[in-house]
């Protein structure tokens, strides 16, 4: 479907299961003020009265959507779950959902997100659980869950392409996010390609970043990240973490430039260990007339691209935005929404990262100038290394 000019989604589903969207057109959604604004919007929408919604086992895949406005939130793709406890006949009580949520998000183009005023807030693609909007910060109305011990489960964020250029606003102090996920129980967010390159956001907006996480520690099974690709402006961070307990209590709020770089966030957390940082938006163009669409260059086809077969198969994820096949003849995934079929330097052998000993490097401060390890000699020392070559290397020194 080609859907555009309505006033604030594209696209809604509450109380759906095992529904597929895609291959859908949605641009130009001029919002309603004060409203936020969705080119998908799944769930959420509480009121008094009302529980709101959730949904369980949708497939929301290949669509491309872009030029949404909103002057309170913007997003691409808004999954929100709402549960809620009902008492049966024989006064028994059952909370829902009551099956794993299994949402998956994958291989959709999103870019043209617009505030239309500074304060306004822009997302790619949110999963999170619904919000305690009692709570009397807007930090915490963001961060805390209206249900302590609600997890939304086993959601799949996968082959997304995120582009956030410049927009019509000259200092923005919103929340900027590539992806974010909130209170998520088994959680998948790979092979995205994420690029925030708007130069006017604010330089001391804490919640700038290519992922922003909240919830508790990734090695307790909340979340998987990894075979990322991000392309972040000097204002960005790579990641905001705010850490919380089994109940939901934010016990780390975390900080500005906290994750600034990607070693930051593999040496405290272990994830996005194949992730990569690079300028790949240059790989990327508009392609036709209004509605335009964002792909990988064909002419001429990107050489070395860091798109190019750095992602992972996953079960959930068989073709690409345009119905290509990923991964053909045995291949890699690419990363983002289009697979493409990329050229490769003959020789390109990269050490990506030293990976042992590896220790938090603070961004500022004292600890600002090294990573500090406390050993004794002799050290062993292991690096990260990866042929992005089409001839076979062995024995590199």
């Amino acid at each position: 479907n080609k859907i555009y000019n309505v006033a604030r989604a594209g696209i809604f589903l509450g109380f759906e299961e095992n529904t597929t969207v895609t291959g859908n057109r949605i641009y130009n959604i001029p919002g309603v003020e004060g409203a936020s604004t969705a080119g998908i919007l799944l769930g959420g929408q509480a009121r008094t009265g009302h529980y709101g919604y959730n949904n369980i086992n949708l497939n929301i895949t290949a669509n491309e959507i872009s030029q949404l406005y909103s002057s309170s939130d913007v997003y691409g793709v808004c999954n929100e779950q709402v549960s809620f406890e009902l008492t049966q006949p024989n006064n028994a009580k059952i909370r829902f959902p009551n099956v794993a949520e299994s949402i998956t998000i994958a291989n959709n183009s999103i870019w043209g997100l617009i505030p239309s005023n500074s304060t306004a807030n822009r997302v790619g693609v949110r999963v999170f659980t619904e919000r305690n909007a009692a709570q009397s910060t807007a930090f915490a109305r963001m961060t805390t869950p209206k249900v302590a011990t609600y997890q939304t489960r086993n959601d799949v964020i996968a082959n997304n392409t995120i582009v956030m250029d410049g927009d019509a606003n000259t200092v923005n102090t919103g929340m900027v996010a590539g992806v974010m996920a909130q209170q998520t129980f088994g959680a998948t967010v790979m092979n995205n390609a994420i690029a925030i390159l708007d130069n006017d956001i604010a330089t001391d907006n804490s919640l700038s970043a290519g992922i922003v996480y909240n919830g508790t520690a990734p090695a307790a099974n909340s979340i998987l990240i990894n075979n990322n690709a991000y392309d972040m402006s000097a204002a960005v961070d790579l990641v905001r973490y705010i850490q919380t307990d089994n109940a939901a209590n934010v016990i780390a709020p975390g900080s500005k430039g906290e994750f600034k770089n990607i070693e930051q966030w593999i040496a405290r957390t272990g994830q996005d260990k194949q992730s990569v940082v690079s300028n790949f938006r240059d790989d990327l163009t508009y392609l036709g007339s209004a509605p335009q669409k964002l792909r990988v260059k064909s002419n001429p086809i990107p050489i070395g691209s860091v798109l190019n077969n750095r992602g992972v198969a996953l079960p959930t994820v068989t073709n690409d935005i345009d119905g290509d096949t990923r991964g053909a003849a045995n291949q890699r995934f690419d990363i983002g929404a289009d697979e493409f079929s990329g050229r490769l330097y003959i020789n390109d052998a990269e050490i990506v990262r030293f990976t042992y000993p590896m220790q938090y490097k603070a961004s500022i401060g004292e600890f600002s100038d090294a990573e500090y390890t406390m050993t004794i000699a002799p050290v062993d020392v292991k690096v990260l290394v990866r042929n992005n070559g089409s001839a076979t290397k062995s024995q590199l020194p």
